[in-house]
């Protein structure tokens, strides 16, 4: 957790792609729709950054970012 964002995960049953990746930026704790965009963009691009780090070999993994 990083204030406000926190991130769940857990291993998957399904085949294909190693890492499925859920961004959910509520309305209740971001009002305007600016915000919320800028937040989601900024959350994908450090995923984007930091993805190798993530990536574990024939795990397959579910993932979700929020804000709390």
């Amino acid at each position: 957790m990083a204030y406000p964002l926190q991130a769940v995960w857990r291993v998957s049953e399904r085949n294909g792609a190693s890492i499925q990746f859920l961004i959910s930026i509520p309305k209740k704790r971001l009002r305007h729709a600016v915000d919320r965009v800028t937040m989601r963009r900024r959350v994908r691009e450090a995923y984007r950054l930091n993805r190798n780090v993530l990536t574990f070999p024939k795990v397959n993994i579910d993932m979700a970012v929020y804000v709390a």
